[in-house]
């Protein structure tokens, strides 16, 4: 292999990227540069957020070893925790892109020097047939759990419903973070889809406190205080939007306590951060939303969001080993 010390490595081997600097550059150039043509939004920082996430240990890589002792596959994601391992970055050369090999590498992946046991695969990077894709990865046990983005046009007011007694609306502040992760799990306490997507830990308090962290820190992009909110009523905080700097303004969050549904909360919250946002002279937001979740979905299209189909992409969740059931799957 290609910048390898010592002897060559055994067909279907998972090696470290830094054993094989030149093939690592090589693969990690040729998905950046896939995504780039079919329209990634990142495009050309791909590679550097690649680069980077390896080089300060945000992920571990891995490449899989071809026949001729070259690299045909690189992976980059997280190993596995108390849940199970993900995948961020799964791309294989041109000429090992059939489902017997997208099959292989994801097995390989599965394994203790992987980062298994794998809960969670991307989807398949542009010059991947998805039907080949998913004709490797669902024998495996992974189910598609389509995403989409959906931008607020700024010719359209920002949302609005009328006031509620009792509740006020506020910026968040850093020392909200306690109450805003309890928030995150009781929002998301029907929503099992959603919650699996960013399950690391056992406990849905631990996820919720590292995923609040992550938004009011820098590792999503810079937290943007004055268009993140919090609803509160007499018992406490009641509902919240988050918003974030990722390749333009992302609502990372909008969350409702269920026992405060349907008094049009997430309305005003949103109207307060596409104002705030629009204020400070920033881009149309976007929010992303899982398809199956027809409740936001038409609440978002119902106070003027509209979905960009190009950005429509899935991630792909092993169903058993995150206990999903087809009715979690269905959506709420």
């Amino acid at each position: 292999m290609t910048g390898a010390p010592g002897a060559p490595r055994a067909f279907g081997a998972l090696v470290d990227p830094e054993s094989a600097p030149s093939e690592t550059r090589r693969l990690l150039t040729e998905w950046a540069q896939a995504s780039a043509d079919a329209g990634a939004p990142w495009r050309a920082t791909l590679l550097d957020w690649a680069a980077e996430s390896l080089a300060d240990g945000r992920f571990v890589g891995r490449l899989w070893v071809g026949p001729k002792d070259d690299a045909i596959g690189i992976a980059l994601g997280l190993p596995a925790g108390e849940v199970g391992g993900r995948v961020e970055v799964a791309y294989l050369a041109e000429g090992f892109r059939n489902a017997a090999s997208v099959g292989g590498f994801v097995a390989r992946l599965d394994a203790p020097d992987g980062f298994g046991p794998l809960v969670e695969l991307p989807d398949p990077p542009a010059g991947h047939d998805p039907a080949a894709f998913a004709s490797g990865v669902v024998p495996l046990g992974f189910v598609a759990v389509p995403r989409v983005d959906m931008r607020f046009p700024g010719d359209r007011p920002p949302p609005s419903a009328p006031n509620v007694p009792g509740v006020r609306i506020r910026p968040m502040r850093p020392d909200d973070a306690d109450a805003v992760a309890a928030l995150t799990v009781r929002a998301y306490s029907d929503n099992r889809v959603d919650t699996a997507l960013f399950q690391r830990h056992l406990d849905p308090m631990a996820d919720a406190r590292a995923g609040t962290a992550a938004l009011f820190g820098r590792s999503v992009g810079e937290w943007y205080a004055f268009a993140s909110f919090l609803a509160e009523d007499a018992e406490g905080v009641v509902g919240a939007t988050v918003a974030n700097e990722h390749s333009g303004p992302l609502i990372t969050q909008v969350m409702v306590d269920p026992r405060a549904r349907g008094a049009g909360h997430a309305t005003r919250l949103l109207g307060a951060t596409v104002a705030a946002l629009r204020a400070a002279g920033r881009p149309e937001p976007r929010l992303v939303v899982t398809c199956s979740n027809r409740r936001a979905r038409r609440l978002y299209g119902h106070i003027g969001f509209v979905e960009d189909p190009s950005t429509l992409g899935a991630r792909w969740l092993h169903a058993e080993r995150l206990g999903l059931s087809d009715a979690d799957l269905a959506g709420p």
